[in-house]
């Protein structure tokens, strides 16, 4: 192009010198000509990458009934997944109540944990007749560990592999868990905690085996759990560390407040012990707590409270393995609510790309003004802030607007998700239904780790 400019010039410059109209009129006749052309192709480069690049993602599904009763979206929320580029946001389905895709009579499909391995996503669920709030139906369809895995990032999912049902799992007055799913992947081998045991796979996830002996309580078991031996529910993650083996966090059925309960196994889960920290304040309740490993035996918390913490803001707090550790918890302001709230399940990651922690946090609202609302938001802090002990969040934006529960929705539950960096994504799994005892259904929701685009995204979409 600068080439075709300098010769038009000389060109044009000697036929003005000679005074040759011809060759004047000729000169500016091939411009012209040669710029029609060049507008022409770049427009049609423009255009070509415009089509390569902008996909759409088929949304029809959200008007059937399972979802539009189960996700009540309004047309605000629609919008913020059919207008972004699947790129940086997309939602999908895993497992749908009343449908075809769910396991029979098992209407609530909550609790979702995922791990990622080898490209394979592995999602472990509960199919219950409810969340909760009516007596459960034990029937043929219902099951405490049902397993799914997609290979294509979570466009389709393998048929419902029920653990405790297909391959058998601990009874459950015999498992030392009551509530909560955790994976843990070590190498190449992933392992499962359940309310019916420890399970593991050697296949990412096609075919699994049970560790009779693993979190087992009473006399065939090998641990005292909980006050009084009762059982522990756990947080959605189990950890690896070279100096504790397998780490396990979670909170007895009665609730103990200001302690916080670890197990650890070093044998791979075949037995475990159980230690008791107290956390210095009874506010300081982790309830399915909540943590991300960012080093070998560090570990990031940013929990739920229960009981007299149920109302407040979640705690943060560094765990050390070495028994060193920092325990100094701080309370975070990550709620938009106006007046005060009682926040659920939290999904905490450290994010490569930014060098901050982020949470999606489930943010309910029990104000006059916002009475029953729960959204699902995403908010970040700088990893070196939060180890320097500030607790100063960023709010980024909803994933989920707020929505009434005068609407009968169930609730937003985000569970343990996973990072792929290879495709620079986030994978969260999302429990979100109609009613304790009705239908609710599982989502996968996948997001760009640039989170100054997901946040242009989610503001360009809320202001529409």
């Amino acid at each position: 192009m600068k080439q075709f400019v300098r010769l038009f010039f000389v060109l044009f410059n000697i036929a003005c010198q000679k005074q040759n109209k011809f060759l004047v009129q000729s000169s500016i006749v091939v411009c012209i000509i040669f710029v029609l052309l060049c507008g022409c192709r770049s427009k049609g480069k423009e255009a070509s990458l415009s089509n390569s690049t902008t996909k759409k993602i088929d949304y029809s599904w959200l008007d059937s009934l399972p979802h539009k009763e189960g996700l009540y979206f309004t047309k605000k929320e629609r919008l913020i997944y059919e207008n972004a580029d699947p790129d940086h946001l997309v939602l999908k389905r895993i497992s749908v109540a009343d449908s075809t895709m769910v396991i029979a009579e098992a209407d609530a499909l909550g609790y979702g944990v995922s791990c990622f391995i080898n490209d394979v996503i592995i999602v472990a669920h509960y199919a219950r007749a409810c969340h909760w709030g009516c007596r459960e139906k034990y029937t043929t369809g219902t099951s405490r560990v049902v397993v799914r895995r997609s290979s294509d990032y979570g466009n389709t999912w393998s048929n419902p592999y029920r653990l405790d049902v297909d391959i058998g799992g601990l009874p459950g007055k015999e498992s030392a868990i009551g509530w909560g799913l955790a994976f843990c992947k070590v190498k190449d081998t992933v392992y499962l905690a359940s309310a019916r045991g420890l399970f593991y796979s050697y296949d990412q996830g096609k075919n699994w085996k049970l560790r009779k002996s693993g979190l087992r309580k009473g006399p065939k078991g090998n641990i005292t759990t909980g006050i009084g031996n009762g059982k522990l529910h756990i947080g959605p993650r189990m950890f690896y560390s070279t100096k504790a083996g397998f780490l396990l966090f979670g909170q007895p059925e009665a609730i103990q407040e200001g302690k916080l309960f670890v197990w650890n196994s070093v044998d791979y889960g075949k037995s475990w012990k159980q230690e008791i920290i107290n956390t210095g304040n009874p506010v300081v309740t982790p309830v399915e707590p909540t943590a991300i490993q960012f080093e070998d035996n560090t570990l990031f918390f940013l929990s739920r409270n229960g009981k007299n913490g149920q109302g407040s803001n979640p705690s943060q707090f560094l765990f050390h393995v070495n028994g060193s550790g920092d325990y100094e918890i701080q309370y975070p302001k990550i709620s938009n609510c106006k007046v005060t709230g009682h926040q659920d399940t939290h999904d905490v990651i450290y994010n490569p790309k930014t060098d901050q922690f982020e949470a999606t946090i489930s943010d309910r609202c029990y104000d006059h003004s916002d009475y029953s609302k729960m959204a699902l938001t995403l908010w970040t802090i700088p990893k070196k802030d939060a180890l320097l002990g500030k607790n100063v969040w960023k709010y980024i934006g909803d994933y989920f607007p707020p929505i009434s529960y005068g609407s009968g929705a169930e609730g937003t539950h985000p569970g343990g998700s996973v990072i792929d960096v290879k495709r620079n994504k986030q994978y969260l799994q999302v429990h979100r239904g109609k009613g304790h005892a009705i239908s609710s259904s599982l989502y996968h929701l996948e997001r760009t780790l640039n989170t100054d685009v997901l946040k242009e995204v989610l503001h360009k979409s809320a202001q529409q």
